[in-house]
């Protein structure tokens, strides 16, 4: 019974590897209407965080709506296009 709680934990890892690859890919394989094309430059560490604590919050009653945005905030921080930011601005409640 607790491993359907804890497989997700333990899985975070590998999901995390394949996520930033994916992003990767996704992000790099846009291209904007001014012609130029964003590159994803976040690291393996920071979106392992960010899965861990979303994973862990998903616990609590309303922890998870400001875990994920602050890990979409973070997520568009780090895709980079010159002359231009992408901003979430969700507010998670």
């Amino acid at each position: 019974m607790y491993l359907v709680y804890v497989m997700p934990l333990i899985m975070t890892p590998a999901t995390a590897a394949l996520w930033l690859g994916i992003l990767r890919i996704f992000v790099g394989k846009t291209q904007l209407s001014t012609g130029t094309c964003p590159t994803f430059t976040g690291t393996y560490g920071p979106l392992l965080g960010w899965g861990l604590l979303v994973n862990v919050s998903v616990f609590t009653i309303v922890g998870w709506a400001w875990a994920t945005v602050a890990a979409m905030r973070w997520l568009c921080s780090q895709i980079r296009t010159p002359g231009s930011a992408l901003d979430f601005s969700g507010k998670g409640h």
